[in-house]
């Protein structure tokens, strides 16, 4: 299908003319012509379509879509969808070259670009075939004040292209044949000085010198009469040549000779060697900036990118403006800004303006003094020009809004780090560091020569994928064929050294950081100043994201919303990136800002802000155990709140656990930092680490709950600090029983006693009797276990501490049942409930799971079953992966030895699904070994083998038995499978 609409509406199928008569389908075909394979909106529509809009306007656009799909599959068979409908509006799917109004902009196009390459018979003929398009004047026949302001700037077009035709012509020899022509243009468009030029050129080379000079006269008079000014300066020069029978002047001397032009600038620095990737942004960046078909636009398209510094951000910009150079034949600018270089003074508009114009060939003294005045002449100078800028490297809207042409024909693109929201643009666009593969491109590319794959991976790594870093790495590299890639990244990976290893010539990617934050510390706005502070303060704080809660206790800052401001400075600075509330540093920068903090700030003002921010994470998770009922007792106390630290309040327990879930491997890596405190502040680490240990535990976490210990263990053997090692030899035991290491337990153990009778800690010491009970009882030495448990269940009792005496109860009824005593097991465990806590959900779940075992041994199932219900829903509620898996366990056994095998079965996989995204492999194996039982009854003897298969590799990567842990003494093949009443479902 051809819709031509430079003359009247005419659409051709086949070479056969198709009749749109209805006054409304044809204003809407128009619309959608115009702009082909664009989504037009329906608001655009009804513009068009009617002059006041009823209210039912937009079903009425539906309702002439349908009629004109329906006239045109009538009558020439065209395919509905030619028309699609979007979310926003409709749609002409076409081919461009079909819609002359589009062929015609794309032959300008390519006519410019062979007359900017020299290539001037193309460029003439290229605009001849452009021109012979039109029939008559663009849009005839339409009364819609939308589709009138478009022919107005189709018909300028037209002109324009008429007149740089001409001038061609006169370019390559053309005179006397052109003033019938431009005799006749001179009277449609009195008041177009260009074509007055063209006539006189003309005139003069045909030998009618007279007539010239006559033409200007006429040209004067009716420019004075009609618009009272006097003809341009151009033209005016023009006529003194003439006079003066200047041939070179006039563009006269027979063929071939040059018209005389003002200078066309290509001023785009050269591309980056090996850039690779963008080719998302590239594509956006095209179609936001390619030129406008039809002229609709009344502003120049100002696209801005945006990003840290080293991101790339001008490197992408040059490569998008050299691809879109040939679509603005009249010059390309280009200019530095210098408003993020380091030791630049940024540029002034008004300097700017000054190079923009010598350009065009303004005399230096024509050039106004003044910003605004030489601003306006910019915009006069470029009003008749298809132009590109580039403004690379912007501070601030001040250094931009007065660059910006007027001319909707022109483009301009803008790179600077800030967003600069006021700055009024039409895309605004990130620059984000390179992915994996683009950054793997860069470095292979710049080093020029083949390592080890994991080297560079680390190389890159060590980068942060920023562009500025990888091309230092590369280009170092590539200098130095004797240090390989992994030689490298071992110097990269020392962070004392990273920053000077990532500095080559004038690159380095500490000046580019120092630079942002400078701005900031400079700044006459205090806030500005502030975000500076946070800054470097956070460049001494070893998390991967931070909350605002975390800074404004480091800057010692009440409000927290006043740290959040910083913070969001930050974010435009590009310094930090924000995320859910919370605000991450790149590792770069964070060296960068560690570097700031040392120079910036006091040493006292330094340490005193990391201890803020330990002693808020330390009360931080206190109170999310307390508000979880996670009631374990410290043997030294609990946490205090410290002056301008502000310890958050969990209203609900799924606030508490999101928070734990948000912060976990930030606390990990806290802790690593707490460890190195002063003496003074020795008990933050004891507290932070028991109460992140019992945030672990929950979670199965057991290898982190390890290596935490292990940390405060080392720390306090390093200092010589009694009650650190306490607590550290007590948690790693603790650590090793879980991972089922009960030997490494006890020796732990019985470390930790050893500190816990010097410092006279009777509650210590009751804590570890209650361990080293726990691990004999694990490997099967159940009188010795007892007799721990009795030595440590009077001190609970004399501290008056009931959970801790309800925990150990736990522990015993665990031991009773394992020595088939049912009923010392079960008053063990009804004690423990009596005495324990309703808050105290950890114990009181163990209690639950516990006393439901023993009645499961005892026989009474209806009892167990629904002691185990209650322990599963209580489980859940914590989010206590560990116990929720064992209840599930003793559940499945309860119901399996009443012969309910379909419910045993539900329980056995699911105990399994949750062991599996805990972590927590004893579970998963118990779970494994349970399923096979349970098949096994049912007849399901393959079943059965596969899964007691995997029960056995999974114990015995455990080096355990299934008398090992809390349940495995339930776990036997001897007691027979009966049919007894339903065991009751969890009330959860």
């Amino acid at each position: 299908m051809r819709v031509e609409v430079l003359g009247p509406l005419r659409v051709l199928v086949g070479g056969h003319e198709i009749a749109v008569r209805a006054g409304r389908d044809r204003t809407l075909l128009t619309m959608l012509a115009l702009r082909a394979n664009q989504t037009v909106p329906v608001d655009e529509l009804v513009d068009a379509l009617w002059s006041s809009a009823p209210l039912s306007a937009r079903n009425q656009v539906q309702s002439c879509v349908s009629h004109l799909r329906r006239t045109l599959s009538q009558q020439a068979g065209v395919a509905e969808d030619v028309i699609a409908t979007d979310p926003a509006g409709y749609r002409l799917r076409v081919d461009p070259e079909q819609v002359d109004v589009h062929r015609f902009s794309r032959l300008v196009s390519r006519a410019r670009a062979a007359a900017a390459a020299g290539r001037q018979v193309e460029a003439r003929d290229q605009l001849r075939a452009a021109l012979e398009l039109w029939r008559g004047p663009a849009l005839a026949g339409f009364d819609s004040p939308e589709l009138s302001r478009t022919a107005g700037a189709l018909e300028e077009e037209r002109i324009q292209a008429l007149e740089e035709r001409i001038e061609l012509d006169l370019a390559l020899g053309a005179g006397g044949e052109l003033v019938g022509e431009l005799s006749d243009l001179v009277q449609r468009y009195p008041y177009r000085e260009g074509i007055y030029a063209s006539l006189m050129r003309a005139l003069y080379r045909a030998g009618r010198m007279n007539d010239a000079l006559a033409t200007f006269r006429q040209a004067r008079q009716r420019l004075h009469d009609e618009l009272g000014t006097e003809p341009s300066e151009q033209l005016q020069r023009l006529h003194q040549a003439i006079l003066n029978r200047d041939e070179l002047a006039v563009g006269g001397g027979g063929p071939g000779a040059e018209v005389t032009r003002p200078p066309v600038p290509h001023q785009l620095p050269p591309e980056v060697a090996h850039f690779v990737g963008r080719d998302k942004e590239i594509a956006a960046l095209r179609e936001a900036l390619m030129v406008d078909p039809v002229g609709s636009r009344r502003r120049p398209s100002v696209v801005l990118l945006y990003g840290p510094g080293g991101v790339g951000k001008s490197a992408l910009a040059v490569r998008v403006a050299h691809e879109l150079a040939d679509a603005y034949p009249d010059g390309q600018l280009y200019v530095d800004l210098c408003g993020w270089t380091p030791g630049m003074r940024p540029l002034g508009a008004l300097e700017v303006l000054a190079r923009f114009l010598r350009s065009f060939g303004v005399r230096p003294s024509d050039i106004p003094a003044d910003e605004a005045e030489a601003a306006a002449m910019f915009r006069s100078v470029t009003a008749d020009r298809r132009l590109l800028l580039l403004l690379d490297n912007a501070a601030s809207k001040d250094q931009v809004a007065p660059l910006l042409p007027a001319n909707p024909a022109c483009a301009v693109l803008v790179t600077t780090r800030h967003p600069q929201p006021s700055l009024d643009v039409d895309v605004r666009m990130r620059v984000a560091v390179l992915d994996e593969s683009a950054a793997w491109a860069l470095l292979t590319g710049l080093m020029d020569r083949r390592s080890h794959d994991e080297a560079i991976l680390k190389v890159l790594a060590l980068s942060d994928g920023l562009p500025l870093a990888i091309r230092i790495a590369g280009g170092r590299l590539a200098a130095r064929p004797d240090v390989s890639a992994a030689e490298f990244a071992a110097r990269l990976a020392d962070r004392s050294r990273r920053l000077d290893e990532l500095q080559l010539g004038d690159l380095a990617v500490r000046a580019s950081v120092r630079t942002s934050y400078d701005a900031l510390r400079t700044s006459g706005d205090e806030l500005d100043r502030l975000a500076a502070r946070a800054l470097r303060l956070l460049g001494l704080l070893k998390v991967a994201d931070a909350s605002p809660v975390v800074v404004a206790a480091m800057l010692s800052e009440p409000d927290t919303q006043v740290a959040r401001t910083a913070l969001d400075r930050l974010v435009d600075a590009q310094l930090l990136e924000a995320s859910s509330g919370r605000y991450r540093l790149h590792d770069l920068v964070r060296l960068v800002a560690a570097e700031r903090a040392v120079e910036d700030e006091p040493r006292v003002d330094r340490e005193a802000a990391v201890v803020r921010a330990m002693a808020y994470y330390a009360n931080a998770t206190w109170r999310a155990n307390r508000r979880l009922h996670l009631l374990t007792v410290l043997p030294f106390g609990g946490p205090t709140t410290s002056a301008g630290v502000l310890a958050p309040t969990f209203v609900e327990a799924g606030d508490a656990r999101r928070w734990i879930e948000d912060e976990l491997s930030n606390l990990l890596s806290v802790m690593e930092q707490a460890v190195l405190l002063p003496t003074a502040h020795r008990r933050i680490p004891l507290w932070l680490g028991h109460a992140l240990w019992n945030a672990l535990d929950i979670r199965c976490s057991w290898q982190s709950a390890h290596e935490l210990s292990r940390l405060i263990m080392e720390a306090a053997d390093r200092r010589g600090d009694q009650e650190l090692a306490a607590c550290g030899y007590l948690l790693h035991g603790w650590s090793e029983a879980c991972l089922g290491n009960y030997a490494a337990a006890k020796a732990c153990f019985e470390r930790a006693l050893t500190h816990f009778d010097q410092l006279d800690n009777q509650l210590g010491t009751a804590l570890v009797l209650n361990g080293l009970g726990l691990a004999e009882s694990r490997q099967g030495n159940q009188r010795s276990a007892l007799r721990y448990f009795e030595r440590a269940l009077p001190i609970a009792r004399d501290l008056s501490l009931g959970g801790l005496s309800a925990a150990i109860l736990n522990n015993m009824c665990v031991t009773y049942s394992c020595l088939r005593q049912p009923d010392r097991a079960i008053r063990a465990a009804e004690e423990a409930m009596e005495i324990s806590s309703p808050e105290d959900h950890v114990t009181r779940t163990a209690g639950l799971i516990s006393l439901s075992g023993a009645l499961c041994l005892k026989g009474s199932y209806l009892r167990a079953a629904q002691r185990v219900n209650d322990a599963i829903q209580l489980s859940q509620l914590t989010g206590d992966r560990r116990r929720e898996g064992e209840a599930l366990l003793v559940r499945c056994e309860v119901r399996l030895r009443q012969g309910h095998l379909q419910e045993a079965l539900a329980d056995a996989e699911r105990a399994a699904a949750v062991a599996e995204v805990s972590g927590y492999r004893y579970a998963k194996a118990a779970a494994w070994r349970q399923q096979q039982r349970i098949l096994a009854a049912m007849g399901r003897t393959a079943e059965a083998a596969q899964a007691g298969s995997l029960s056995s590799t999974e114990f015995a990567r455990l080096r355990g038995s299934l008398d090992d842990p809390l349940i495995g003494h339930l776990i036997t093949d001897d007691v027979p499978i009966a049919n007894s009443q339903p065991v009751p479902a969890a009330q959860s």
